[in-house]
């Protein structure tokens, strides 16, 4: 049981944790992020993938590619499997309600609503206008003059705000128009919509890529190229899926691309704030809480602690004591998973085993 590979990668990653804390804590932080270039790296990781240019600080500058369905469906596997930013698709695994013969196992590949900024009661009437839409607003801003001091570019307060505004619009609309109800995501039966890859007909995406690259990025390999066309999927609300991608098609893809940019920035918030207190915090994190387990957001399972709020670092507490509980608690959030592994690895210790268990 010590040697499990689980424990020990769980015991990595707290220790990572209070190490770049403690980083923080001695005014080293600065040195660690190298004038911003973990995240520039980041940045420049997705643009080489998809082609689409950061344009947050230019007016002028457009996304020409951003219409192609190829593309989009690498730039969403690749932020949901590499970074945990599901947006316009969340990726998901369950089990199926009962085995059916058109499954590969008895568990399926769901496709749900977009992921949002915040939880979506965040952005119901009442609760937007006098609370979530101003403090975002704030937020993101903040969140851009410091990756634009830190890297050293350009961006004029008038173009930012901007491209913030339509990017709030965008976001407020996915979790309004084009999402469940609360209502609606406490019936389960609304996932159980069995598609084939090549019959889905929502063209603002490829899914034959889409389904390839979440296959090659897990490094899961659940399929092969030649049978994804006949591989059979779970599609949450269909109808909500027709409407966005008319939606989109209305908005333009060059919002989209701004968005997408937006969510991948903040979740590297970690290597870019480092000082909380400049920051509204909305989704208080309470260092009394160590969480118990993974938190469903918008109804797919979130790395992030439900209190925690997405725009406040790890690092940027000034008191040690409160970082290393927040490493505690982030470290816990990830248990469920290392907990099953833990038993994975002891019940079914080689790879034999965990092929057969899974027959």
């Amino acid at each position: 049981m010590l040697q499990s590979s689980a424990i020990n990668k769980t015991l990595s990653f707290y220790s990572a944790c209070k190490k770049k804390s403690k980083a923080k804590m001695d005014k080293n932080f600065k040195e660690i992020k190298k004038d911003g270039s973990i995240v520039t790296e980041i940045l420049k990781k997705f643009e080489t993938l998809t082609g689409y240019k950061f344009n947050w600080c230019d007016m002028n500058a457009i996304n020409n590619n951003a219409g192609d369905p190829k593309i989009l469906a690498k730039a969403l596997a690749y932020l949901s499997i590499e970074y945990f930013v599901d947006t316009l698709v969340s990726p998901s695994v369950d089990v199926n309600p009962k085995r059916d013969s058109r499954f590969a196992s008895n568990f399926s590949l769901n496709f749900g609503q977009s992921g949002l900024t915040f939880l979506k009661p965040y952005y119901q009437p009442g609760v937007w206008e006098k609370f979530t839409y101003p403090t975002i607003k704030k937020n993101m801003l903040q969140l851009f003059k410091d990756y634009a001091n830190l890297v050293g570019i350009e961006c004029k307060l008038g173009v930012l705000e901007y491209h913030i505004e339509n990017a709030i619009e965008f976001e407020h609309n996915l979790a309004m128009n084009f999402s469940a109800t609360d209502d609606e995501l406490r019936n389960n039966s609304r996932e159980i919509n069995p598609m084939e890859i090549g019959e889905i007909p929502y063209q603002f995406l490829d899914w034959k890529i889409y389904v390839s690259e979440i296959s090659n990025l897990t490094g899961v390999n659940f399929i092969d190229e030649s049978e994804i066309e006949k591989y059979w999927i779970m599609m949450s609300e269909p109808k909500k899926m027709e409407e966005l991608e008319k939606y989109l098609t209305k908005v333009g893809m060059d919002t989209v691309v701004k968005y997408l940019y937006y969510r991948l920035l903040l979740s590297q918030v970690d290597d870019l704030v480092y000082e909380n207190d400049k920051y509204i915090p909305l989704q208080k994190f309470e260092t009394s809480n160590f969480g118990g387990g993974q938190k469903r957001k918008n109804g797919n399972i979130n790395k992030f602690d439900e209190d925690d709020d997405p725009f406040m670092s790890k690092f940027g507490d000034k008191d040690s004591e409160a970082a290393e509980i927040r490493c505690t608690s982030f470290t816990m959030s990830y248990f469920s998973y290392a907990n099953s592994r833990i038993f994975t690895e002891t019940l079914y210790p080689t790879s034999a085993a965990r092929t057969a268990f899974k027959k």
